[in-house]
C-alpha cells in the first residue's frame, strides 16, 4: 500500500502528454460546437436524409441495405456508407436536427482519432514522447478542420477510429501468444466497419505489410492479409456500384489515359505535400479545368512534381536500406495512404483538405520523431528545435483556430471560398443555395447570377435562379431565365419551374404544354400531375 500512490502519480505523469494533446484539441475545437450545418451534403447526409431519421430495427436494416439507395431515385444521398449513417441517425434519435450533436459527435471522435494514434505510435516506437510530439502534431493541422468541423465528415474522423482500432489488434495479434484468434478477427470486422463509413481505409492491408517489414522483425506474410484484401476489394465494388455519381457523371480525369493520369497525380501531390508544410489558403472546394489536366511533361512546374515525388519515394527506399525505418515507413505511409485519393477511379473532386486526414498520420509521426531525435543529439539542438517546434505547433494552431471560425456556416465558408479563387462558379452557386435555404432571396438571386457570369452552361444555377426571380414575384425574368436553362440543356426541374411560373402569370395554356412534355419523358412524374390538376 506505501507504494500505490507514487505508482499513480508515475502513471499520471506518463499519460500527461497525451493529456494535454487532448485538452488542446478540444480548445481548439470548442468553436465548431456552435457551428451551423451547411447546405453542403450536411443536407444529404443528415438534414434530407430519411435514412437518418428512422432509428428502428427495419430503419437500421434499411441502412444496411445496398439495393435501397440504388432503388429509391428520390433520395439524393448516393453513397453506401451505413456505418457512419448509423452514426448520424443514432445523434438524431438524441438530438434531432440541431447541429450541436453533429459536431459534438465529431470532435469526440477526433479525440479518440488522437487517443488511437498515441497508442499506436507508443507501441510501435517504443518512445512515449516520441509518440505525444507526433500526435501533437497531427492534432493541430489546419487541414484538419474540414474532416472535423463539416458534420458531413463525420466519416473521416469515424473511418480513422475504425482503421487504427483495426492497425492496433492487428498488433497485438502479431505480438501475442494466446487469444491470437481473437484479435485478427477483430482487426479484420473493425476494418470491414471502417470500409462501410469510408472506402479510404481501403489501404490498411498494405500499411500492414509495411508495418511488419518496418517494426516487426517478423517475414513477411500475404496470408494474414488476404482477408482484409478480398473485403476491401469486394466493399470497394460495392460502393462504386451504388454511387450513381460514379456511373452516371464524366470527371476531368475520365478517359485521359495512364501517361496523363501520372503527370497530374504527380502535380496534385506536389500541391498536396506544399500544403502540408505551409497549410495556408486552404479552401473548401480546389477548383480545376480540363486546361489544368497537365498533357506533356514540358508543362511548367511538371517536372518539378516527378522530381519531387519520386525523390521522396527514393528517400524512403533508401531509409529503408539503410534500416532507418521509422523515416521508410513515415513516406511510404504518406504516400500509399494516398492511393484512393489520387483519381485511379475518377471522382468528382482532384484535391480535398479531407484526403490529407489518413496520410498525413505519416507526416505526423515523421515530424514527431525527427524532433525527439533531433533534440537529443547535441547541447544546442536540444534547446532550439524544442523551441522551433513550439513555435510551428502555436502557428499551426492559430491557423486551425482561424479555420475553424470560417466553417460557422455555410455563407462564412462559400464567402471565404470565393475570395482565395473568384474564378470558380461552384462556390457561388453552393452560396446561393445557402442563402435560398435561408430564405434570402435576394442574396441568392445575387449568387446564381455570378455563378452564371462565369459559367453560362451551369444548368443547376440557371433553373435555381429562375425559381428565385418566381418566388420573388418577377416572373418574367422567371419565365426567360428558365427558357435559357432549357436551351443548355434537357431538365424536368427547368420545365415544372417554368410550368409555375406560367401558371402563376396567368398563362395556363404554356403551362399545360409544359406539363404535357415533362409527362411525355416522365409519366409518373407526381408534381406535374398535381399542377396539371390544377
Amino acid at each position: 500500500m506505501p507504494n500505490a500512490s507514487p505508482l499513480k502519480e508515475k502513471g499520471l505523469l506518463k499519460a500527461l502528454p497525451v493529456l494535454l494533446v487532448l485538452i488542446l484539441s478540444s480548445v481548439l475545437y470548442y468553436n465548431t460546437l456552435d457551428n451551423d450545418l451547411t447546405y453542403w451534403d450536411d443536407n444529404r447526409y443528415i438534414t434530407d436524409n430519411p435514412r437518418v431519421k428512422d432509428f428502428s430495427p427495419s430503419g437500421i436494416a434499411r441502412i444496411f441495405n445496398p439495393y435501397d439507395i440504388t432503388g429509391d431515385k428520390t433520395v439524393s444521398l448516393t453513397e453506401f456508407l451505413p456505418v457512419t449513417t448509423l452514426a448520424h441517425a443514432a445523434v438524431y434519435r438524441l438530438s434531432g436536427l440541431k447541429p450541436f450533436g453533429y459536431h459534438l459527435l465529431n470532435l469526440s471522435l477526433y479525440l479518440v482519432d488522437l487517443m488511437l494514434f498515441y497508442a499506436f505510435l507508443k507501441t510501435s516506437l517504443k518512445d512515449a514522447w516520441a509518440a505525444s510530439l507526433s500526435t501533437l502534431t497531427f492534432a493541430v493541422l489546419p487541414f484538419h478542420v474540414e474532416s472535423v468541423a463539416w458534420a458531413a465528415a463525420t466519416k473521416d474522423v469515424l473511418s480513422f477510429a475504425l482503421f487504427m482500432a483495426s492497425f492496433l489488434l492487428y498488433i497485438r495479434y502479431t505480438g501475442s501468444s494466446g487469444r491470437r484468434a481473437l484479435y485478427y478477427t477483430a482487426s479484420v470486422i473493425l476494418f470491414a466497419a471502417g470500409m462501410l463509413s469510408k472506402t479510404f481505409v481501403v489501404t490498411l492491408p498494405l500499411l500492414l505489410m509495411l508495418y511488419d517489414l518496418s517494426f516487426t522483425g517478423r517475414r513477411l506474410k500475404i496470408a494474414d492479409k488476404m482477408p482484409y484484401f478480398i473485403l476491401g476489394a469486394l466493399l470497394s465494388l460495392l460502393y462504386i456500384k451504388t454511387n450513381r455519381d460514379y456511373a452516371e457523371t464524366v470527371y476531368l480525369t475520365t478517359g485521359i489515359g495512364p501517361y496523363r493520369l501520372f503527370l497530374t497525380i504527380c502535380s496534385i501531390l506536389r500541391e498536396y505535400l506544399v500544403m502540408v508544410f505551409w497549410p495556408l489558403d486552404l479552401n473548401a472546394f480546389y477548383y480545376y479545368t480540363p486546361e489544368d489536366i497537365p498533357s506533356t511533361v514540358l508543362r511548367p512546374g511538371v517536372v518539378f512534381s516527378i522530381i519531387l515525388v519520386l525523390g521522396a519515394l527514393a528517400a524512403a527506399v533508401a531509409a529503408f536500406i539503410r534500416r532507418q525505418k521509422v523515416i521508410a515507413f513515415s513516406i511510404l505511409w504518406f504516400f500509399i495512404a494516398f492511393i484512393p485519393a489520387m483519381n485511379l477511379i475518377p471522382s468528382s473532386t482532384l484535391r480535398a483538405d479531407r484526403y490529407l486526414f489518413i496520410p498525413s498520420a505519416g507526416f505526423a509521426l515523421l515530424a514527431g520523431w525527427s524532433v525527439r531525435r533531433a533534440s537529443g543529439l547535441n547541447p544546442t539542438l536540444k534547446k532550439a528545435v524544442p523551441a522551433l517546434f513550439a513555435l510551428w505547433i502555436v502557428f499551426l494552431s492559430v491557423l486551425t483556430f482561424q479555420r475553424n471560425m470560417v466553417w460557422q456556416n455555410g455563407i462564412t465558408l462559400w464567402t471565404d471560398s470565393i475570395a482565395k479563387d473568384p474564378r470558380n462558379h461552384r462556390p457561388y452557386f453552393i452560396l446561393g443555395n445557402e442563402y435560398r435555404h435561408r430564405g434570402m432571396t435576394g442574396e441568392a438571386i445575387g449568387a446564381y447570377v455570378e455563378a452564371l457570369r462565369i459559367n453560362p452552361d451551369h444548368l443547376l444555377a440557371c433553373n435555381n435562379l429562375g425559381a428565385m426571380y418566381g418566388m420573388k414575384g418577377d416572373y418574367h425574368s422567371a419565365i426567360d431565365t428558365l427558357k435559357k436553362c432549357l436551351q443548355i440543356g434537357p431538365s424536368t426541374e427547368a420545365r415544372l419551374n417554368l410550368a409555375r411560373a406560367y401558371l402563376a402569370a396567368g398563362e395556363k395554356r404554356l403551362a399545360v404544354e409544359e406539363l404535357t412534355e415533362v409527362l411525355r419523358s416522365d409519366p409518373e412524374n407526381a408534381a406535374a400531375r398535381s399542377m396539371l390538376g390544377l
